[in-house]
């Protein structure tokens, strides 16, 4: 384990990737710095309270350059840039600047496997680990999912070998890039790219960059590791031969490869496996489901060959699959009210995992959406106003005003001004529910961040919940 005894350490960021590398830095012997464009009172009380219990220093409402400039390393949180001002004096200075996960992942002892893409990362990530607690097999569930890797490495009972299955987002892995031989690299024994659509575009010049971004997973495997990959994404068209390690295709399409093939008409998934894991086919039932979309079946596709790469059995497999209930705020339903249903599908941040949400619920949809904007283009949603699947939008934050010149006026729109987030929601909720038809149902899927009116989508989704049970009907 690294020694960082005596050692400046400075943690840019006090999202919960940044709590973590400070709290692990401390435990290890370092002076700590956490500094954060946040003021003090945005700051969690309890890291607060720790901090000043534990010596740690504060630097709040800027990140000055010069704080990182006589640090022994600086940690930063995936929300930062690599093009920050802070960012780029380090690395020009010369200092050690790596990311949490990339910091965590060059440490860890145990097996690594790593699942991106733009959608479904969350829930095939807890697929998987579903899939290694029912078998009994030692893991952490990790990455840009609950806590960050490097707060297990606080523990050394958590380094002795589990295996890490981590959702990995791409803000995480272009702070790979920074790490420049200070670090042992990585290496992901399974690396799974799940789909590729346009977002987060305010940060990346193009689709393609974003792409480079997530495919950079691959760089850390061997041609005994395993990449599994969504066959039918022509985005990964690009990506498909990258890197050294043994391809797995998943799919709705026989793309003639190893790999799983969903067969939606008749309620399976079939797996033809390489000699070395099986080479059977296997065949996994989905009459007891609980997922909505083709999306999720995909996710259960990409879940299901890492678990057998893994070594999971395929008895467990089927198990996890008639028991799986999907993480929150990803299509949930939420209650029924006179006749009308509400989902909360508040991680639904950009544009094409709206129109998976709308396509995955029977009846015309009333759609909250808006937020803060990613530099997406929202005219694809004007398809589903024009063809009945949306029967209004409902409209708030930063970005309300761009969707509705997007989506035009084939339905009505209504824009909600209230600039506080809960309030908001109760305000978009109630609208909703007046203009929701009998049978049909209320949307929340904001195709933006929620940045602008929450702390996260987390957030979001609770004010959601709580307007819709508050609604009176």
């Amino acid at each position: 384990m690294m020694d960082l005894r005596g050692k400046k350490i400075v943690v840019l960021g006090i999202g919960a990737s940044g709590e973590a590398a400070a709290k692990w830095a401390e435990s290890r012997g370092a002076m700590v710095v956490v500094s954060d464009l946040k003021p003090i009172g945005r700051w969690p009380s309890d890291f607060i309270e720790w901090a000043r219990a534990r010596g740690v220093g504060i630097e709040a409402g800027k990140n000055d350059p010069k704080t990182c400039l006589s640090a022994d390393m600086v940690i930063v949180s995936p929300g930062i840039p690599l093009d920050a001002h802070v960012v780029r004096s380090t690395l020009e200075y010369g200092i050690p600047i790596t990311g949490e996960l990339a910091l965590a992942v060059s440490l860890w002892r145990g097996p690594l496997i790593a699942i991106t893409g733009t959608n479904g990362k969350t829930t095939t990530t807890s697929l998987v680990g579903e899939m290694f607690k029912t078998a009994g097999l030692p893991h952490v569930t990790a990455g840009n999912i609950g806590v960050p890797l490097l707060g297990f490495l606080q523990h050394d009972e958590y380094n002795s070998g589990e295996a890490a299955v981590l959702e990995v987002s791409s803000f995480q892995l272009d702070a790979f890039s920074l790490n420049r031989g200070w670090f042992r690299p990585p290496r992901f024994n399974i690396a799974a790219f799940l789909n590729l659509s346009p977002d987060h575009l305010d940060r990346y010049p193009g689709l393609a960059a974003y792409g480079e971004s997530k495919a950079s997973l691959f760089k850390f495997q061997t041609g005994s590791d395993w990449a599994v990959m969504n066959g039918d994404d022509p985005n990964l068209l690009p990506f498909r031969d990258r890197g050294m390690a043994k391809r797995l295709i998943f799919g709705r399409c026989d793309h003639g490869l190893h790999g799983a093939l969903i067969r939606r008409e008749s309620g399976q998934i079939i797996l033809g496996l390489p000699e070395s894991i099986g080479g059977s086919d296997e065949v996994y039932s989905l009459k007891n489901w609980g997922l909505k979309g083709i999306h999720n079946l995909e996710n259960l596709a990409a879940a299901i060959l890492i678990a057998r790469v893994s070594g999971i059995g395929p008895a467990v497999v089927q198990e996890v699959i008639s028991t799986f209930k999907a993480p929150p705020h990803r299509i949930e339903w939420v209650a029924t009210k006179n006749g009308i249903n509400y989902y909360d599908d508040s991680k639904g941040t950009n544009v094409v995992s709206v129109i998976k949400a709308i396509e995955s619920i029977d009846g015309p949809v009333v759609l909250i959406a808006g937020g803060r904007g990613k530099g997406e283009d929202y005219s694809p949603l004007r398809h589903y106003a024009e063809s009945g699947r949306v029967s209004a939008f409902v409209l708030m934050g930063e970005e309300a005003s761009v969707i509705k010149d997007a989506v035009g006026v084939a339905v009505p729109v209504f824009e909600i001004v209230e600039t506080d987030g809960w309030q908001a929601m109760r305000e978009a909720v109630r609208l909703a529910a007046l203009n929701a038809e009998d049978g049909g149902a209320v949307l929340l899927s904001p195709a933006c961040a929620s940045f602008d009116m929450f702390e996260d989508y987390r957030e979001r989704g609770l004010a959601f919940k709580k307007a819709v049970l508050e609604l009176e009907v």
